[in-house]
């Protein structure tokens, strides 16, 4: 019984081995094509004159900015009576992107996330809320941020193509946003919206199965996102303002990371506030854009959209160093250290097994959650 236990999840973990690997091998065939490209007699003369205190407050900048990141998971498990410790929060939060690094869409990160806060004594939808509502902050901010390249696309943006793409992902954020929002206050209003755009897709033969649970489900969503969304903007109000504020704090220092990185070459001034604000908006942009990367950790389409953005900034013969300490602040040394959590989480050698095992095992969960949101609706109806 024990072996056909570690059959199972040796199978499972393969699919994380599978993620490292492909993670691994793209990530490194798209380096020695940028330095291939890039990498001349200069690079190794400009590499002498790097400012390493700009380089250490790069750094710091990566470890403050994945601190505040876990501080917001803290911060919404306080406001619904839960109090976990801090480092643990940021551990959970660096899990999530270890997983996500290996798996395609970053789909594997969520539901290990809602594992680990129920393994504290949150319940699964209190989990789904903090994930939904922190996510939800982010893309806010995001959206109020970028927006400010409406303003003024000479001074922010490379071209006008460029423009052209960013303002198209911009007004699809706000949107985004702007609908949750209204959902949070009016979710009557919503849930009927959502059930006509349903009833007119599923006119389908092959998509009418799929019409009332669909229904009840994301009715059932609404009605626990608007009690969920109530419950933080007004009786929890002090905590949210906090979120929004640790919210800002990580924006900013993971922003900072790529100003301090081109600074130490001397391609930028941290003094001029455009410069500033130019990296910092085109960096955010491109943090949107792999969310949407199908290959693990978004393995090529970091470190390519990085070179397209920046290289007319750091110059061809720098951007081959300055994707990579950028990619090992951003991605790499959080990997590691959400790494080496889950091994002390799980503190098993298969421990890529137990992870898969995990996830499915909080799939089910949330399904079993969605079913009892979709019986609540049914009986609401019924009354």
């Amino acid at each position: 019984m024990k072996n056909e236990v570690d059959d199972k999840h040796r199978k499972r973990g393969n699919y994380i081995r599978a993620g490292i690997r492909i993670f691994v091998i793209i990530t490194i065939a798209i380096f020695v094509l940028i330095f291939w490209k890039t990498l001349d007699a200069e690079s190794w003369e400009q590499i002498k004159n790097v400012n390493y205190i700009f380089l250490f407050l790069a750094f710091l900048s990566s470890v403050l900015a994945w601190y505040f990141d876990g501080v917001i998971i803290w911060t919404f498990a306080k406001a619904l009576g839960y109090k976990l410790p801090i480092m643990f929060c940021t551990g959970v939060n660096l899990a999530n992107i270890f997983v996500s690094t290996v798996t395609p869409f970053q789909s594997g990160g969520a539901p290990l996330q809602i594992y680990m806060l129920n393994k504290k004594g949150i319940s699964v939808g209190e989990s789904i809320t903090i994930g939904l509502i922190k996510w939800l902050l982010v893309m806010f901010l995001f959206a109020a941020i970028s927006s400010t390249a409406f303003f003024s696309k000479e001074s922010f943006l490379v071209d006008e193509k460029v423009f052209n793409i960013f303002k198209n992902v911009i007004f699809f954020v706000i949107l985004i946003v702007v609908i949750f929002m209204l959902s949070g206050f009016f979710p009557h209003f919503y849930k009927v919206i959502i059930e006509r755009i349903i009833r007119f897709f599923c006119r389908l033969r092959f998509l009418k199965r799929y019409e009332e649970p669909s229904i009840k489900t994301i009715a059932g969503l609404i009605n626990e996102f608007h009690s969920s969304f109530i419950s933080f903007t007004k009786g929890n109000f002090r905590y949210l303002l906090l979120s929004i504020f640790f919210t800002i704090l990580f924006m900013i220092f993971y922003s900072l990371i790529a100003v301090f990185l081109i600074a130490s070459i001397g391609k930028i001034d941290i003094l001029d506030f455009s410069a500033v604000l130019h990296v910092i908006i085109l960096q955010i942009f491109l943090v949107f854009v792999i969310y949407f990367s199908p290959t693990p950790g978004s393995s090529g389409t970091m470190e390519l959209g990085f070179s397209l953005l920046f290289i007319k900034l750091t110059g061809e013969s720098m951007i081959g160093f300055i994707v990579l300490f950028w990619r090992i602040l951003t991605t790499f040394l959080p990997v590691i250290y959400g790494g080496a959590f889950i091994l002390r989480f799980f503190s098993s050698k298969n421990f890529a097994g137990e992870i898969m095992d995990a996830i499915e095992i909080e799939k089910e969960k949330i399904k079993e959650y969605e079913n009892k949101l979709q019986t609540k609706e049914i009986e609401k109806e019924e009354v």
